[in-house]
C-alpha cells in the first residue's frame, strides 16, 4: 500500500533548527572561498535590506534568553562558527562584537579568524544567536545569504526580527524582519 508523503511544517523547522545547532558546534581553522560575494537574490531577500541603523539596536548577548515572539533589534557581527552562513538557507550566526575574533589580534594567522576560535567555546556560545529569513508558513527561505548585498563573514550588522516559536535558551533564533551593514 501506497502512503502520500505530506510536508510537516513543525518537522521542517525541527530539521532547520537542528542544521543551525549543529553549524553553531564547528569550530575549527579552514578557510571558506571568498568568491561570488556579490550573489543574485529574490525580492524577498532583497526587500530585508534596509538604510539606516534602527533605533534601540542591543549587542547579542543582551537579547539571549529572549521570550518566542518577542521584538528584537540586535548589532553583531557575522561569526561564531566556522560556517556562519547556512548553504541553501536563507541564515547566518550572529555573534556579540565583544568576542575576541581571531583578526583583533597582533600574531593573526588563522585563516577563518570569524570563528572565534581562540576564545572559550562556552562563551562563544552564550554569545550568539541564529538569524534567518522565514516565508509566509515560517519556514526559512531556501536560498544562502552569503553574498547577498555583499554580506560575508565579519560583517557587523544590525537586525530587527522577531524570536522564532521553535527558538530555546540553548538556541536563539531571530526571524528577520530588517537588516542593515554597518
Amino acid at each position: 500500500m501506497k502512503t502520500k508523503k505530506t510536508s510537516n511544517p513543525t518537522v521542517s523547522r525541527f530539521v532547520i533548527a537542528l542544521v543551525s545547532v549543529s553549524a553553531l558546534a564547528l569550530s575549527a581553522c579552514k578557510p571558506q572561498s571568498d568568491e561570488n560575494l556579490t550573489v543574485q537574490a529574490s525580492p524577498e531577500i532583497l526587500s530585508l535590506f534596509v538604510e539606516g541603523t534602527p533605533e534601540g539596536a542591543v549587542p547579542v548577548k543582551a537579547v539571549i534568553g529572549a521570550q518566542p515572539g518577542a521584538k528584537v533589534v540586535v548589532t553583531g557581527v557575522i561569526g561564531g562558527v566556522l560556517h556562519p552562513f547556512t548553504e541553501g538557507y536563507a541564515s547566518f550566526v550572529l555573534a556579540d562584537d565583544t568576542l575576541l575574533f581571531c583578526n583583533e589580534m597582533e600574531d593573526d594567522h588563522c585563516e577563518t579568524p570569524w570563528d572565534a576560535c581562540c576564545e572559550d567555546p562556552d562563551k562563544i556560545r552564550q554569545m550568539r544567536l541564529v538569524v534567518q529569513a522565514v516565508d509566509a508558513e515560517g519556514l526559512p527561505v531556501a536560498q544562502g545569504l552569503r553574498g547577498v548585498g555583499g554580506l560575508k563573514e565579519l560583517d557587523v550588522v544590525t537586525v530587527s526580527g522577531v524570536v522564532d516559536p521553535q527558538s530555546t535558551p540553548d538556541n536563539l533564533i531571530v526571524n528577520l524582519t530588517s537588516i542593515v551593514r554597518a
